[in-house]
């Protein structure tokens, strides 16, 4: 088509231009003149009729006294028509005005390609491939109605002032259906006519390809591919010669831009990309990102989709919609959540327990400490012997799979149920108990009394299994334990009464297994995990260190992991060890090891983030630019946004597979997941949605990291790519069940990783289609609401004031991803609305 379409924006007619015959100005008012080329001049017009602007080419005198090349355009005519893809100018008639004929277009304020070009020597990357792909889908739509357009060059790509690109000047396209000639005549410019052109051959959709590459090419090099002193030189070059590879010319251009290309201009059909799909698909593959090494300071080139919201995107909204609706629906079905509600907090516990302290008359001495032990293993005999959704029923009435504890630092100490029932108490040995000697038969009547107070139990209905010395915490005591009948599915209850000296000193109620039950031991699971993280380590300190600004986020992510990790050995660990090993001996520990657990992670991220820059640069830039002042760049928003509503929709069918698990093919809840860790981590905790918002941010980011790294390897080792993805997800299935205690919490060890093989598939396609944060964004989706909705229904009868509030902050972050995300759409929309009510 013409030459450049920029114009004066006003409608008044630009003094100093050639209007075209006065027949014309019967039906349009002539603007100005937008320029020349080889079929005609175009103009811009008005439609006196509609009065729409429009562009209207003038054709050639020579051109329009054709009869035949009339009704030829007349025919294409109608077959361009037929295209309205928004990265296509509409054509929208043909006229004639005595001996003039004129085609009236869609008019473009803004530029042509060819305009743009002529200001820069090259373009980005980002820039170019944000061109390219609209034109490859305007190509696409013009391919599927059969129109190929022959005549593709800067001039005809127009670039319209809110950026969107459109392909122009279709006149000269033909038809693959109508069968008309397509040898003989040649059609096209010479600088990016392909070698079939030029030789007078058939011509097909190819043919746009090979002149798409040659304009890929002088947009990334900053000059043709081909040149010459003659039209028939340059035509004669596309046919004979090869053109300088574009790295060469300018070592910034990625691998994969260049291998695009030269694959667009092939000289034998055969070899280009077969249709604009499948260049369209090497532009967006895995190797988009890899551009030049990570050495010369450059950022690597950010893929299109990654800077902004595709229409496709959109279907994650209705995901994210279902995932919710699901989670919603299973969760109370597979969570010991609604059967373990909290009715008490901290003050109150421990008034509950400093009454029953009282009633033994029994000394305290110290700070109390709160501790909340678990009897998970109560859950596996249940689940093993009677299901799954049996164990979940029996969740606290009658068997109990974890206690409040409150410990005085002199030893005494009562457990109590969530409902404050007494199921334990210990006293400490102290001067005013009393050293005379009771025979069993006198203290037997106090512990018989004991146990009907306390516990609500007539002894007359258990049986007496032993009564007499035992020798207890140093001192001899009169012991009494009872045993009730083989219920709760082979459970048998026990209750034990110690004396001395006329007191009780320690009264409890537990169950104990049959003797032939074997309890399963998962902690072999963690060996993966822990050898993955040995070799990481020893990767990272033979591995040389890089100081720039990129690596920046390794040193946040191993701070952050080291604190995170030092509360956690805190909580489950050293924490309930106070009253024994002291304050400071578990603060010096817990620092030792959470220093030990941040110098393993700063060296196992060096190899990680190395393997990950090898293969898909781009993918770990939004992770970085977290740790820096771009983290409210666009891109940064849409992978926050796109990662949760992905999460949510993996939140959803996690629940569900664990609830199909649990019910129809026999799989039990992983009891560390759901009785160990909310309870230790989370219930006793002074800040539980604290940390219900960092422990998973840390398990996300592990996980994320492992997928990608596992996956950037196995496409560096093995040539095939799905043969790659495939052993690289059974891989991360395997070592993800030492981390992985919500994703698939369920057991036996195999079916938890067939579960995390379904999920690794998605999370795969999340980290291949976009990039690092995207995966860990989604992560932490389904890891944070997974356990903090748990606490929010533990804790629902207390308030559950943190669980809200971090639920509150959790949307603030995503709603402020989103308007970070659509920072550009919103600007605008609010320019026009205050410009409305000016």
């Amino acid at each position: 088509m013409a030459d450049p379409r920029t114009s004066d924006p006003g409608d008044q007619p630009t003094v100093g231009f050639m209007p075209p015959a006065a027949d014309v100005s019967y039906r349009y008012e002539v603007l100005n003149e937008l320029g020349s080329g080889g079929m005609g001049i175009v103009y811009k017009a008005r439609d006196r009729e509609t009065g729409a602007v429009v562009a209207l080419k003038v054709l050639h005198p020579e051109i329009a006294a054709q009869p035949q090349l009339i009704e030829r355009f007349k025919t294409e005519l109608l077959l361009a028509r037929k295209i309205t893809h928004k990265n296509v100018c509409r054509v929208y008639d043909l006229n004639r005005f005595g001996s003039v004929v004129a085609i009236s277009m869609e008019y473009i304020e803004g530029e042509s390609l060819r305009t743009l070009l002529g200001r820069v020597e090259g373009l980005s990357t980002r820039h170019g491939l944000k061109i390219i792909h609209q034109v490859i889908a305007g190509l696409a739509e013009a391919h599927a109605q059969s129109v190929i357009h022959r005549d593709l060059k800067p001039e005809n790509i127009l670039i319209a002032q809110d950026g969107t690109v459109k392909v122009a000047d279709f006149g000269v396209a033909r038809s693959v259906e109508t069968g008309a000639p397509q040898t003989g005549a040649i059609v096209g410019t010479p600088a990016y006519m392909s070698p079939e052109q030029a030789e007078g051959k058939s011509v097909d959709a190819r043919t746009d390809i090979y002149a798409l590459g040659l304009v890929m090419y002088e947009m990334f090099c900053g000059q043709p591919a081909f040149k010459g002193d003659t039209s028939i030189a340059v035509a004669l070059k596309q046919v004979q010669e090869l053109p300088t590879p574009p790295r060469q010319l300018d070592p910034y251009v990625p691998e994969f831009i260049e291998g695009a290309i030269l694959k667009c201009i092939e000289k034998s059909p055969a070899k280009r990309f077969q249709s604009a799909g499948e260049l369209d698909a090497a532009l967006t593959s895995k190797r988009e990102a890899a551009t030049v090494a990570v050495s010369d300071g450059r950022e690597p080139a950010m893929p299109v989709r990654l800077t902004r919201w595709e229409p496709r995107d959109g279907l994650l909204v209705p995901l994210a919609v279902i995932g919710l609706l699901l989670f919603f629906v299973f969760f109370p079905r597979v969570s010991l959540a609604p059967r373990s509600q909290i009715s008490f907090d901290g003050s109150v516990l421990r008034r509950i327990a400093q009454e029953y302290v009282q009633r033994f008359n029994a000394p305290v001495a110290g700070q109390s400490q709160i501790d909340t032990p678990t009897f998970s293993v109560l859950y596996d005999y249940i689940a093993a012997r009677a299901g799954a959704t049996a164990a979940l029923e029996m969740t606290n009435n009658p068997v109990r799979y974890w206690v409040w504890r409150v410990q005085w630092e002199n030893g005494t100490l009562v457990d109590l149920d969530n409902r404050g029932t007494l199921t334990n108490f210990s006293r400490a040995f102290s001067s005013d108990i009393s050293t005379e000697k009771f025979l069993t038969e006198e203290s037997r009547p106090l512990a018989e009394k004991a146990i009907r107070e306390f516990f609500n139990v007539d002894t007359a209905t258990l049986n007496l299994e032993t009564a007499g010395d035992e020798f207890w915490n140093g001192h001899p005591v009169k012991s009494f334990r009872w045993s009730g009948p083989n219920d709760d599915y082979g459970l048998k209850r026990n209750y034990v009464v110690r004396i001395f000296g006329g007191e009780i000193v320690s009264l409890a109620f537990f169950h104990t297994f049959p003797p032939d039950y074997r309890r399963r031991d998962s902690m072999w699971q963690l060996i993966p995990w822990f050898a993955l993280q040995l070799v990481l380590l020893i990767l990272g300190l033979f591995q040389p260190q890089r100081g720039d600004q990129r690596s920046r986020w390794r040193n946040v992510v191993v701070v952050f992991f080291g604190v995170i990790w030092g509360w956690v050995v805190w909580l489950a660990m050293m924490g309930p060890l106070v009253p024994t090993t002291g304050r400071s001996t578990a603060l010096i520990v817990t620092g030792l090891l959470a220093l030990a657990y941040g110098s393993l992670t700063f060296f196992a991220l060096i190899p990680i983030e190395r393997a990950v820059r090898r293969t898909a640069a781009a993918k770990l830039s939004t992770f970085s630019w977290l740790c820096d002042r771009r983290a409210a760049s666009e891109p940064c928003g849409l992978a926050i946004l796109r990662g949760t509503l992905i999460g949510l929709g993996l939140l959803g069918m996690d629940t569900f597979l664990v609830w199909l698990g649990t019910t129809r093919l026999g799989m039990s809840l992983d009891s560390f997941g759901v009785i160990y860790l909310p309870v230790r981590l989370f219930v006793n905790t002074t800040w539980p949605g604290v940390l219900a918002v960092c422990y998973p941010l840390v398990l996300a980011v592990s996980i994320a990291l492992v997928v990608a790294l596992v996956i950037s390897v196995s496409s560096r080792v093995v040539s095939r790519a799905r043969l790659a993805m495939f052993l690289a997800l059974i891989l991360v299935a395997a070592i993800l069940p030492g981390p992985t205690i919500i994703m698939a919490g369920v057991q036996p060890y195999f079916s938890k990783i067939i579960l995390l093989l379904i999920e690794v598939v998605i999370l795969a396609c999340t980290f291949t289609r976009f990039d690092l944060l995207t995966v860990t964004a989604a992560l932490f989706t389904l890891l944070f609401w997974s356990e903090n909705y748990q606490l929010l229904l533990m804790f629902r009868p207390t308030g559950a004031f943190e669980e809200w509030l971090a639920f509150g902050v959790w949307a603030l972050v995503v709603a402020g991803a989103a308007a970070i995300a659509f920072k550009s759409s919103l600007l605008a929309a609010y320019r026009r609305f205050a410009t409305a009510f000016q």
